[in-house]
């Protein structure tokens, strides 16, 4: 951010009053008759370093300027301070080194009343080992991975002046709960070491907090930035929306762009889902979070942005002093010679400020133990000391620290603006509250809330609201089930049942009891004349009677049928004729033609007709 007229202003009428507070002090202050003492701070810290917002080569002017300003404004008149810096070189990773650099300072001959560092946690674990046997306090800056082997309340010796990751963790936690977040997805870069320690305290503070937000392991995804392509990355992005709908990525901000590319094109930079990032403040470790980047995918980036929400530190005006940030670029050249980028000249750096405030906290916490006859030199005093502390800075106001020793810091949610193209506050995360502060109302791609935690219908469709509800019947509802079946029934089975019975007698018609003459074989000349003769002609096939094939009777008249047999036997003759029928031996008789008879249905159509005739007629 860049500095304004009124910050410089306000900034040195606060260095006047401090002034003025000092020239009071020592006119007014009575000679102290305790002998003098001088305590050498010991400078842990890392220098050259790549990819580290910590650097001996940026903060060691500002640690001077806060020197001579404890001396003349803060410190009793028989104490004194002096600085030692020790390099402990420029990588994270080294954490074992720290004890030989520590025993080398002893060996010396140099006494450290404080560790003033490291800035690296993992290192600063390392050293308390050694600090809690020689009773030292250390005052870590930032030292933000420390808790990373234990918790925080197992490292008694260490007060930290900046930012922590647990801190981090615990704005993250808060606007989960506020919005109801139960299944946040975490996207872990193995890449940097600043990002791949954050997410491991981000890990251990949620599960620590299970009972607020359901710890699950399986929402953790490790991915290497360095060798990680779009389509392995898209699959990532897939699997998360199965159960989630809030993604935390913690990369920098090249990695979170191609991020949020992949995701506006599987149609999750829509609205339905909420990314998260970690922006701190304006630093060349994690870059620039904006979509512009001179490119061809330049629209793609600036279409899914307004699904990324940024979490940085709220940076007061106080904190952007130009008079303050000038002196510290003109010191580092002068006595340090250290440049500026360009770009750093016009940003004022948190941590440089928090590296100037580790100085005044030190003088401030012993000026108090002194005054209260307090031993000041161990480790365990220092620390329980600075636990719930406070005091003001000349160039931030007021810096407070917790139960843990930790400072408390403000943070901000901010939100894309598509009309300023830039991310805006929306939330504030005050460190003194447990909630979320909105500021003003929630707008979030037309509408006047975040997405809910889950689809109304589940992730997978297992809200029993979406699936088939079973049938309740009320007790009239099932009587009418029961009676109705029976009366449908019995209709049915009256009506139906002569269309059944001719459907399943179909095969049978008016006639079923005529016999085709075709069908039977007769005997001729009698049962005893022509026993043998017929039933072997029978068996032999020869004496069936057809209409075209004639036979000759016992007079020798020819006979073509049955039918003619039964048309020429004397109708008074009892005797019956004797024939053969599906292989069994049957008699026929001759009865009389039968009368012709109308049925019913002829005289009703003729009575219909005859309504229609004159009386005349009839």
């Amino acid at each position: 951010m860049k500095l304004s007229t009124v910050d410089c202003l306000f900034a040195h009428s606060l260095l006047m009053i401090y002034q003025f507070r000092s020239i009071w002090t020592q006119t007014n202050t009575p000679v102290s008759t305790r002998p003098s003492r001088e305590l050498t701070m010991c400078y842990m810290l890392e220098r050259n370093g790549v990819g580290t917002i910590y650097d001996y080569n940026k903060a060691a002017a500002a640690m001077d300027m806060a020197l001579d300003y404890a001396t003349n404004n803060i410190l009793p008149s028989h104490v004194r301070l002096a600085g030692r810096y020790r390099d402990i070189g420029n990588v994270c990773s080294a954490r074992t080194h720290i004890v030989g650099h520590a025993l080398d300072l002893k060996d010396e001959g140099v006494s450290c009343a404080v560790y003033i560092g490291p800035g690296c946690g993992l290192v600063a674990e390392v050293l308390n080992n050694i600090a809690e046997v020689w009773d030292i306090p250390i005052i870590g800056c930032p030292a933000a991975g420390v808790g990373l082997s234990a918790s925080m309340q197992d490292y008694y010796g260490i007060s930290r002046t900046s930012f922590a990751y647990t801190t981090i963790a615990d704005v993250m936690l808060r606007y989960f709960v506020t919005f109801n977040y139960t299944t946040p997805v975490f996207l872990l870069d193995q890449s940097a070491d600043f990002f791949q320690q954050m997410g491991i305290l981000i890990e251990t503070t949620l599960k620590d907090n299970d009972d607020e937000v359901p710890y699950r392991p399986s929402n953790y995804y490790q991915f290497s930035s360095s060798t990680i392509d779009r389509q392995a990355m898209a699959k990532m992005l897939r699997s998360t929306t199965e159960f989630s709908r809030v993604v935390v990525i913690c990369s920098t901000s090249d990695t979170v762009r191609k991020v949020m590319i992949v995701a506006g094109q599987l149609g999750m930079a829509a609205g339905d889902y909420v990314f998260l990032a970690v922006d701190l403040y304006q630093s060349n470790v994690w870059g620039e979070f904006t979509w512009r980047r001179g490119t061809k995918d330049d629209e793609a980036a600036k279409a899914a942005f307004p699904a990324l929400l940024l979490l940085s530190l709220q940076v007061s005006v106080v904190d952007q002093s130009e008079a303050f940030w000038r002196e510290v670029i003109k010191l580092s050249r002068n006595r340090y010679n250290y440049t500026f980028s360009a770009v750093e000249q016009n940003i004022v750096d948190p941590i440089v400020v928090h590296f100037y405030e580790t100085i005044l906290l030190y003088a401030q916490v012993i000026t108090a133990m002194d005054a209260a006859e307090k031993n000041y030199l161990s480790g365990r005093k220092f620390t329980d000391t600075v636990a719930n502390f406070s005091f003001v800075s000349p160039i931030t106001g007021i810096v407070a620290f917790n139960k843990n020793s930790d400072r408390l810091l403000d943070y901000t949610i901010r939100q894309y603006n598509a009309e300023s193209q830039a991310h805006e506050v929306i939330m504030a995360v005050p460190a003194t509250s447990k909630g979320v502060t909105l500021l003003g109302n929630i707008r979030w791609f037309g509408a006047k809330a975040f997405p809910a935690n889950a689809p109304f219908c589940g992730f997978k469709n297992e809200n029993p609201a979406c699936r088939p509800q079973p049938l309740r019947l009320t007790s009239w509802q099932m009587a009418a089930a029961v009676i109705i079946p029976i009366v449908v029934a019995i209709t049915l089975a009256v009506f139906l049942r002569p269309r059944l019975k001719r459907l399943l007698y179909g095969d049978l018609h008016n006639f079923w009891w005529r016999i085709y003459e075709n069908d039977v074989t007769v005997i001729l000349g009698g049962l005893r004349a022509a026993t043998s003769k017929s039933l072997k002609s029978t068996l032999n096939g020869s004496i069936h009677t057809r209409k075209d094939d004639p036979v000759e009777d016992e007079k020798g008249e020819a006979v073509t049928g049955l039918g003619s047999l039964v048309l020429q036997s004397q109708p008074e003759s009892k005797e019956a004729l004797w024939g053969q029928y599906a292989g069994s031996l049957v008699s026929l008789f001759v009865y009389p033609e039968p009368r012709h008879r109308a049925s019913p249905a002829v005289t009703r159509e003729a009575n219909l007709v005859r309504g229609f005739l004159r009386a005349t007629v009839e």
